[in-house]
């Protein structure tokens, strides 16, 4: 399903999309900065059935093949960020930093990995804390320039585009769960932004 954010003189504003990261609705080599925040290996999804697998080899096959279609999305030279948990303490993440290389064929090269302190907040209309707008901001400020696309992979509540939104790039939100909220707290977002 695709629903898009008000129109803008170029386009939609945003797009939301709900589908699973093994397979992104997103053209090859289309977005120049991708985000991807997978659940934590074991996890329970709040307001929602199940758990993320608790088996090891599964959450890892999950990954791999999310990171393969994160690489397949971005344009040569983007770049991807997965966040991690980083150890015990729910509030270190750990930024991987992919750049897409092509060398006869897609690859990706991780080129750093960054450790952040961040606190979570509490998002209304959603059973769980999430990342806050300012950090995505400086995510996307730093790997992207305006008017790009920035998509992000389990985006949950949104705030990646906010964030973006308020940067002036065009953000793809995907996920599975959560797209009525989410649409509803964009487009208040973009009433408030114009």
């Amino acid at each position: 399903m695709i629903q898009a954010g008000s129109q803008g003189t170029s386009g939609p504003r945003y797009l939301l999309l709900k589908a699973t990261a093994l397979y992104l609705p997103v053209r090859d080599d289309s977005v120049s900065l991708v985000i991807a925040t997978p659940p934590d290996f074991g996890s329970k999804r709040f307001g929602k059935a199940g758990f993320c697998t608790t088996n090891p080899q599964e959450y890892q096959q999950l990954l791999e093949k999310a990171l393969a279609e994160c690489v397949r999305i971005v344009e040569p030279h983007g770049r991807i960020l997965v966040l991690r948990r980083g150890g015990k303490n729910n509030s270190n993440k750990v930024i991987d930093v992919y750049k897409k290389r092509l060398r006869g064929r897609r690859c990706v090269q991780r080129i750093r990995s960054e450790s952040f302190h961040v606190h979570y907040v509490n998002v209304q209309s959603f059973h769980w804390q999430a990342l806050p707008v300012s950090f995505y901001r400086i995510l996307i400020h730093r790997y992207s320039a305006p008017g790009q696309y920035v998509t992000h992979v389990f985006s949950g509540s949104g705030n990646s585009g906010i964030a973006a939104m308020q940067l002036a790039r065009t953000p793809i939100l995907i996920d599975l769960h959560y797209q009525r909220q989410t649409q509803a707290r964009l487009n208040r977002k973009l009433y408030s932004l114009k």
